[in-house]
């Protein structure tokens, strides 16, 4: 190896699989709670007892849904497009 010869270390960041199907399935509950919440002959898991209508029930978890859908989309671009986050090179 030649005096100026550099080594490069490239980082680059990616999200976890493990965190994109958490964050999948959280989608997949909050639009399911969302959408039972219209139905009010369904027994929720102790919600009613908030006493919200549930309308605005079933508006804040499809918020929330579509917010954690939103964002495991984010992530699933990130893990197939690579970016490079820092170059270092190493002069020796």
């Amino acid at each position: 190896m030649t005096s100026d010869a550099a080594k490069v270390l490239v980082a680059r960041s990616q999200s976890k699989v493990v965190a994109l199907l958490a964050l999948g399935a959280v989608s997949i509950f909050l639009t399911y709670l969302g959408l039972s919440a219209f139905d009010t002959s369904l027994p929720m898991i102790g919600l009613r007892q908030l006493r919200w209508p549930p309308r605005d029930l079933a508006a804040f978890f499809l918020f929330l849904a579509a917010v954690s859908f939103g964002t495991t989309v984010w992530q699933a671009g990130r893990r197939l497009n690579q970016n490079v986050d820092v170059v270092v090179r190493c002069h020796s």
